[in-house]
């Protein structure tokens, strides 16, 4: 059978029920239990196809080689990596390859730089087969209120639980590894790389704006008008520093005038642009404020993905702070499933928006033309279009 035929949807739902188990065996102090059923998942043959499927077709580094120089495996070679990651194999294989050593950027200390590992094809799907049998009876035990690392949890629920704990009264706060984030953030750095106006201004809205919408929607579940207002206002004190910056001898009037507009009785740094039809349309930078507070729901302190509660799960991922609006409308719309295998998605699955009817067979671009897949699922889908696409247009049938 061809790999992409295999029947995934079965194996996730036998692959689930072990798990659950080990969740529930460790949580009754059943260590024996746990440590067979970890042995019997990690020699089943699902839970070995789907830990090569994770690592070589569903994770974001896919693509990304160890020191063998592997990017990627062919589709006839991964039924042979699923049957050579079994446990009985590991004591006769050879000593596993070193990690390719990278070294990158620690986020807003670009002189700094962290390890970063990449081991090969091979020894991530070992890996990602340990986690399966790993995660399960590790979350049985984890403290109701911590939060980081764990499937289903996210910095929000976190900033939930901090917030019901301090609100009735004053309490000390232990931070640490953040103060020196922004104070090592090269700003003028990164206004080198703007040019003339108005091309410069467009370019910096460009570049803002999704950055604005995107932090302000990440922390919109917490109360933040107040935080928002300020960013606003240091906003447009950066913004106004950097015109007078640029032009020293000019006065702060004339810099107000050339980049700034006047839009809703307030000054936004932005610009006027003609559009297709000639009209003329204005193009600024978002405001903070312009993002209202939605109230978090607080995942439950016993809740785990491994206790069999998957509405409860699909419900909570509509409001995962990395899921778009659109995203988020269409997961309620499917009811949290997958269109093509009919399995809910899980916290940790990769999802993504492809068209019911693709556009090149006629299709339309809009909400109800949209499903949300499983990465992989979208991937068969689109090889499907694809043949379909070529078949309307050997018989000469093209769509507008």
């Amino acid at each position: 059978m061809a790999w992409n035929k295999l029947p995934w949807r079965k194996l996730e739902q036998h692959c689930f029920r072990i798990p659950k188990r080990i969740y529930r065996a460790k949580q009754r102090g059943k260590t024996r239990k746990v440590e067979k059923l970890q042995k019997l998942l990690m020699k089943s043959e699902a839970a070995r196809l789907l830990a090569v499927r994770r690592v070589t077709q569903g994770n974001q580094g896919k693509k990304t080689a160890g020191v063998d120089g592997v990017k990627s495996v062919p589709p006839q070679e991964l039924f042979a990596l699923a049957q050579y990651i079994h446990p009985k194999n590991w004591k006769h294989s050879k000593r596993p390859l070193p990690v390719r050593r990278v070294w990158i950027p620690k986020p807003g200390k670009p002189n700094e730089r962290r390890p970063l590992g990449i081991p090969v094809m091979m020894e991530r799907s070992k890996q990602a087969l340990v986690k399966l049998a790993l995660e399960p009876a590790w979350e049985a035990v984890f403290e109701p209120n911590s939060y980081g690392f764990r499937p289903g949890r996210s910095c929000h629920d976190a900033i939930g639980a901090i917030f019901l704990a301090i609100k009735s009264k004053p309490k000390f706060v232990f931070d640490a590894d953040i103060k020196g984030c922004f104070d090592n953030i090269s700003h003028n750095a990164l206004l080198e790389k703007l040019h003339a106006f108005p091309h410069l201004s467009r370019l910096m809205i460009r570049d803002l704006n999704p950055i604005i919408r995107g932090w302000c929607l990440y922390h919109r579940w917490v109360i933040c008008t107040e935080a928002f207002n300020t960013c606003d206002h240091i906003t447009f004190l950066q913004l106004k520093r950097w015109g007078t910056t640029r032009h020293p001898k000019k006065s702060k009037q004339w810099v107000r005038e050339k980049y700034f507009i006047r839009i809703e009785e307030r000054n936004r740094f932005g610009t006027y642009f003609n559009d297709e039809e000639g009209n003329r349309k204005p193009m600024y930078v978002v405001s903070h404020g312009d993002t209202h507070h939605q109230d978090y729901a607080l995942v439950k302190g016993t809740s785990s993905p491994y206790d069999g509660d998957l509405l409860y799960r699909v419900k909570r991922l509509k409001q995962h702070p990395l899921v778009n609006n659109e995203k988020a409308k269409l997961l309620q719309m499917q009811k949290g499933q997958c269109p093509r295998c009919g399995l809910y998605f899980r916290d940790g699955d990769l999802l993504e928006i492809d068209h019911i009817v693709p556009i090149a067979l006629g299709g339309k671009d809009n909400r109800g033309n949209k499903w949300v897949y499983h990465r992989h699922c979208h991937n068969e889908k689109t090889a499907e279009d694809l043949v379909n696409i070529v078949k309307q247009k050997a018989v000469g049938i093209h769509h507008k």
